[in-house]
């Protein structure tokens, strides 16, 4: 079943992809949904991920919201259809180590709104910045993105030019670059 043939997401949702636990900072983002102004968009938060280290506390917040989708662990088919149909896709971490669901939602020109911690300074480009990670500052940046023509439509071509700086070809190469610098050959 395609999100399109799911009648819980048939009219647009807010999309988190990724794992489940406590540095992806999905409690605030879920209780980020529940602010009277984030409701009466009436788009739904749909979370798709499998739950990871420390999940219960999350996952028992995510079961008891009321406008907040669980699908579990989705395929790769799934998950690009999910990111292209987002009306916009949520990414509030604490932490990150690199950050691709930020640059597969920008490869395919979704609205991102996103933390600016860890690598994601480096990584979002694009993407608009939660102003704090709290689920006041977050639900106001839902708002405010959704409410910001220009940039969900400036997004569309500046997202995919921006994730196609970080390929894994040009990666590769320079990890062999630097691998030859220190052999010395």
């Amino acid at each position: 079943m395609t999100d399109s043939e799911d009648p819980r997401i048939r009219n647009g949702y807010v999309l988190y992809l990724g794992n489940i636990e406590p540095r992806k900072n999905l409690i605030e983002l879920v209780r980020a949904f529940s602010d009277p102004q984030v409701v009466s968009l009436g788009l739904p938060l749909v979370i798709a991920g499998k739950p990871a280290w420390n999940a219960n506390a999350i996952m028992f917040e995510i079961r008891r919201a009321k406008n907040v989708i669980y699908l579990g662990f989705v395929d790769d088919a799934k998950r690009t259809t999910l990111l292209k149909n987002a009306s916009l896709f949520v990414f509030p971490s604490l932490y990150e180590g690199f950050g691709f669901p930020v640059l597969e939602a920008l490869s395919v020109g979704t609205p991102t709104l996103t933390s600016r911690r860890g690598s994601l300074a480096e990584v979002a480009g694009p993407a608009r910045a939660l102003e704090d990670l709290d689920a006041d500052a977050i639900a106001s940046g839902i708002i405010a993105t959704l409410y910001d023509k220009d940039y969900r439509e400036s997004v569309r071509t500046d997202g995919p030019k921006w994730a196609m700086k970080f390929r894994w070809e040009d990666s590769a190469s320079r990890h062999v670059e630097v691998y030859r610098r220190i052999l010395g050959s």
